[in-house]
């Protein structure tokens, strides 16, 4: 989200509502984040920051990888738990729906988050 972020800021102000990340997992299923809310992403990327343990600032974004490290071990569905880490983040994620990459499902939680829903975006 970091990473987001500070491509979000390096941008210009006129291409800012354009930029997304884009990851491919190692199974090949292609996503991607895009900021919604950066002000919603600042604030809960520095209030990680102010609370994780750690006396640098790469100390702490270490403490904060490995807890996300430990909760996708714990968890079989890498999806579900990442939406549940990040759900405050002022980010969606989208899940790409073919190879060519030209049709894309927004995901999110149910109301109870314990799933996964998938919306086709037109």
């Amino acid at each position: 989200m970091r990473v987001l972020r500070n491509y979000f800021e390096d941008a210009n102000e006129d291409f800012q509502e354009d930029v997304f990340l884009m990851i491919v997992n190692n199974d090949g299923t292609v996503y991607a984040l895009k900021i919604n809310d950066s002000q919603t992403l600042n604030v809960a990327i520095e209030y990680d920051l102010s609370n994780a343990k750690g006396s640098t600032t790469q100390e702490k974004i270490d403490f904060l990888n490995e807890n996300l490290r430990k909760d996708y071990a714990q968890n079989s569905n890498l999806e579900l738990t990442f939406l549940k880490f990040f759900e405050s983040y002022g980010a969606t994620l989208y899940e790409a729906a073919d190879q060519n990459l030209s049709n894309w499902n927004l995901l999110e939680l149910n109301n109870n988050k314990d799933q996964v829903v998938s919306t086709t975006c037109k």
